[in-house]
């Protein structure tokens, strides 16, 4: 039978095609192709200027390092959250949008927003608390008055329970619609011990003298211990209490300490003959903050109140740097007071931040240590997040010696914490505290190289976040305590 031209051997297949000619077009149809091939160019895939060969590989296989121009990698299926624990802080969903934007996500580029009660709604996290922790130098300062006023800006409210180097003041000043108590010798502020704190609309006059009674029974009776050396008052002092602070409580709308002390030293012909000159001792103890050497800040009506309404409230405490501790320890029990008024306000629908500076200077004072423990507990049902503030983990040394209950306490504290944001820390004290905040060996490492203005952000206990906080110009001029203090 007669072959079949080329032409018809490549083109289209005729209608009868006997077997040798299909065994021919076929041939032929792969001998072109071959010769295709041959004739198109090698990839441009170049590795150490090393020559390619002709079949399109690069390398050569006498130098023992050779490959394909396109390898055919083996393919792999899963899912999201599998390849997030794969590669942490890699291949993330990140947390959302809903809160305040800190700044960058330096492993995926995105933004990174936070706000805690929005986690704790999600259910990431257990707890609202925070912790952070970081060298001076690091950006500490910035990332915290960062998170704060942007959390003012979505509606929630901010109060600095001590501000020993009035760096929250300038913040204070530009959120607007805030509150500033001065407190130490020489300044014009003054805080009351007597203050029975804001009273709710909805609370009758016999309710709120009971609720009033309490109140200032519970805070002079801490400062009384502070004043005292922690020595317990004996039922006759404290029957004497009870009795002038009722004599007060009827007789005088704003109670200061003079007049307590005065109800303590005279007691009324009813009183004397139940506790006799009981009250003479805790008068002579109160006598320091009329007279002696705090006098001068708790002695006369509050300057200013803890309104509710306002969006922040800084308590400067700079002045009493150079004061007593009993001085700095009174004005934690009384700021701590006054904070607690707001918070336990079951009417208001306010979140609250509670950030306490200097957390080691606060937790020194074993009362102040047991409100904090109270308030990490009760942050979810009473709608507050604390926020506690530290250089390194060393700052517990100031606290009490290793396996002390206070120091331990503190430690629970830190560990509790269900965001940390941690600025880059000295290589011989991350062991201690990867052990204390629960850090996994990258989480440590990253926090060993970390530059100025970056944190790791551990969420809950499962998910961490490299970021980059950004600020504005404005920001700046306003959080930027190493630039004042240089200026």
């Amino acid at each position: 039978m007669k072959e079949a031209p080329v032409g018809q051997v490549l083109g289209t297949r005729p209608a009868m095609e006997s077997r040798a000619q299909r065994k021919a077009r076929r041939a032929l149809e792969r001998e072109v192709t071959r010769a295709a091939r041959a004739a198109m160019p090698a990839p441009e895939v170049e590795v150490d200027d090393m020559p390619r060969s002709t079949t399109g590989a690069w390398g050569s296989r006498t130098a023992g390092m050779w490959g394909p121009a396109a390898p055919a990698l083996p393919s792999h299926r899963t899912t999201s959250p599998r390849l997030g624990l794969a590669t942490p802080m890699l291949a993330e969903s990140g947390l959302g949008h809903r809160g305040a934007i800190i700044g960058i996500d330096v492993e995926s580029g995105s933004l990174f927003a936070l706000d805690p009660w929005e986690l704790y709604r999600a259910g990431l996290i257990t707890g609202t608390s925070l912790l952070c922790i970081g060298n001076v130098g690091t950006g500490k300062s910035t990332t915290n008055k960062a998170l704060a006023s942007r959390l003012i800006a979505l509606g929630r409210k901010v109060a600095v329970a001590s501000d020993p180097k009035a760096e929250w003041v300038p913040v204070a000043r530009a959120v607007g619609n805030a509150g500033v108590v001065e407190i130490g010798p020489g300044r014009p502020g003054r805080v009351n011990i007597l203050d029975a704190g804001p009273r709710a609309l909805d609370v009758d006059d016999a309710a709120w003298a009971q609720i009033a009674f309490q109140r200032r029974r519970t805070t002079v009776a801490a400062v009384l211990s502070q004043l005292r050396g922690g020595e317990r008052m004996n039922p006759f002092e404290n029957t004497a209490l009870d009795l002038a602070l009722d004599d007060v409580g009827r007789r005088i709308t704003s109670p200061v300490v003079a007049d307590l002390s005065a109800a303590l030293l005279n007691p009324d012909q009813e009183a004397r003959a139940i506790v006799g000159d009981s009250g003479a001792a805790l008068a002579l103890t109160l006598r320091r903050l009329v007279s002696g050497d705090l006098a001068g800040m708790f002695d006369a009506p509050s300057t200013a109140v803890l309104d509710p309404a306002m969006r922040m409230f800084v308590f400067d405490t700079s002045a009493l740097l150079s004061s007593s501790a009993d001085a700095l320890a009174i004005a934690s029990t009384i700021t701590s007071a006054w904070l607690n008024y707001v918070i336990h306000d079951k009417t208001s629908k306010d979140f609250w931040m509670i950030v306490q500076e200097e957390g080691w200077s606060a937790m020194r004072d074993p009362k102040t240590v047991e409100q904090m423990d109270e308030r990490v507990r009760m942050a979810g049902e009473w709608g507050i997040a604390n926020m506690l503030i530290m250089h390194e983990l060393k700052d517990l040394d100031m606290i009490g010696p290793p396996d002390s209950p206070q120091r331990n306490q503190a430690l629970g504290l830190m560990s509790k914490a269900q965001v940390k944001i941690i600025h880059r820390q000295a290589a011989e004290t991350l062991p201690a505290l990867a052990a204390t905040l629960g850090l996994t060996e990258r989480e440590r490492d990253v926090v060993a190289h970390l530059p100025q203005g970056h944190a790791l952000w551990k969420i809950g206990s499962g998910r961490s976040y490299r970021v980059r906080t950004l600020i504005t110009a404005v920001d700046a001029s306003v959080f930027d305590t190493s630039a004042r203090r240089a200026g």
